[in-house]
């Protein structure tokens, strides 16, 4: 069957569960020259947990705190604000030595609380990694000769011709001109290289073309209202070699065409959003149809046929719910409750040529 427009939503079923997010999981820190690694620096993260949608307390065992609980490598935390450990935004500085030269980790052991009291067993544990690394700072060479960029340069990038008088329109012409830069001297012009100007028809064949040493001016002209090329194509060539290459083309400029066919779009909205958490709640989805920005109205949509309104009455368009694959329902309005999904479903609506048969 035709699909005429279609949409879908994603349903939720969240049991609460516990989450750790690091504001900040990697940090890539600069050698201050080459091979004597890096300056004694910080930077700071913050741990955020949750159950579900709840903030709840973080908070690092003693052990993993301070210089005598450094890495191997020296890095080491600290807790900085606020000064009570656990907190519901942790922050952290980690401490990187001076000389650092290699990659490497640091394990946060995360335990959660309800509170920020540490009494008692923790709600959950986790272990995070903060991921640190050393960009190499590069051994200077030698000064070297800047090189000469070559570049084909013209007065416009199109000629637009109008297919109803058969005349070229702004630009009536184009002249392609060759420059050459080195380093940040002022661009100017070159005259040592070639410039070929080849034109191509409107199968594709090339004509003659035009060779020279300083600029070429291209003219299109116009047979029986037809351009007799549809596009150019510009070399540069310096001792031999193929240093730049443009296509200076050609933009029609014919009729309009007849307006085409306003399209359908599907909206869907629910009467009790997208996410069920910890409960048996219902919601209906309702889908809006639109074409050209306009609404169809509810009250067309009751006709016992079947047909809701959309469409023609000869040529009739239906609504049609899926679940995945399988059609689940038909009409303007479904009904979904927390029982008819697992963890998530995706629900699509599409608006078709044919009513869907719903398997009981």
């Amino acid at each position: 069957m035709a699909v005429k427009a279609q949409n879908q939503v994603t349903i939720l079923d969240i049991t609460d569960s516990y989450s750790v997010i690091l504001s900040n999981e990697n940090q890539t820190f600069m050698e201050t020259s080459y091979g004597s690694g890096t300056a004694a620096e910080t930077t700071t993260l913050i741990v955020y947990s949750y159950r579900g949608s709840t903030n709840i307390y973080s908070y690092i065992p003693n052990t993993s705190i301070g210089s005598s609980n450094a890495n191997a490598d020296g890095v080491y935390i600290t807790i900085d604000s606020p000064h009570t450990n656990p907190a519901q935004e942790l922050t952290i500085t980690v401490h990187i030595p001076s000389g650092l030269d290699d990659s490497g980790e640091f394990i946060l052991p995360i335990e959660l609380y309800e509170s920020n009291v540490t009494s008692g067993t923790p709600l959950a544990e986790f272990e995070k990694k903060f991921s640190y690394s050393v960009a190499k700072y590069g051994e200077t060479g030698p000064d070297g000769t800047a090189p000469i960029i070559y570049e084909l340069e013209y007065t416009g990038t199109l000629f637009n011709f109008d297919n109803a008088t058969g005349t070229f329109l702004n630009p009536s012409n184009i002249v392609v001109t060759a420059s050459s830069q080195q380093g940040t001297n002022a661009k100017q012009q070159y005259t040592g290289g070639t410039i070929t100007v080849t034109p191509y028809s409107s199968t594709g064949t090339p004509g003659t073309s035009q060779i020279h040493s300083t600029s070429v001016t291209i003219t299109p002209t116009v047979t029986n209202h037809q351009p007799d090329y549809l596009y150019y194509i510009a070399t540069l060539t310096v001792n031999g070699n193929i240093v730049d290459r443009q296509t200076i083309g050609m933009n029609r400029q014919g009729a309009n065409g007849i307006d085409g066919e306003d399209a359908y779009l599907i909206d869907i909205t629910s009467s009790n959003g997208f996410i069920f958490k910890n409960t048996a709640i219902a919601t209906t989805l309702t889908v809006h149809v639109y074409q050209g920005g306009s609404e169809f109205d509810n009250e067309d949509y009751n006709d016992t046929s079947g047909h809701y309104g959309f469409g023609t009455q000869d040529a009739p368009l239906f609504v049609n719910w899926y679940n995945g694959n399988t059609a689940v329902a038909t009409g303007i309005s479904y009904i979904i409750s927390a029982g008819d999904i697992s963890s998530l479903a995706t629900i699509t609506a599409k608006l078709e040529s044919e009513k869907a048969t719903i398997s009981s």
